[in-house]
């Protein structure tokens, strides 16, 4: 009989374990799957930033400079040329 009940605690014991330990796996998962899709939009944002960065290197070097004022042209109709 004490033989069934220290079987019994022990079982009840181990389900209990179980149960947890699958519970940790599940919730370690989701936040897995969060910090990966997190990660991507990072990688995204430092690749789109480290584009613009050298983006903007490269137009002051070539001395580029950010329109302030446009203005059009206006052309008669008959004034461009015409390929045949």
């Amino acid at each position: 009989m004490a033989c069934s009940l220290v079987m019994l605690v022990f079982y009840v014991f181990e389900v209990n374990e179980l149960i947890r330990g699958n519970f940790l796996i599940k919730s370690y998962t989701r936040e897995l799957n969060t910090l990966n899709v997190e990660n991507g939009t990072l990688q995204a944002n430092f690749a789109q930033s480290e584009f613009l960065g050298n983006l903007m290197a490269k137009s002051q070097e070539l001395g580029f400079e950010k329109t302030t004022k446009v203005t059009y042209m206006q052309l008669l109709q008959n004034s461009l040329a015409e390929a045949k």
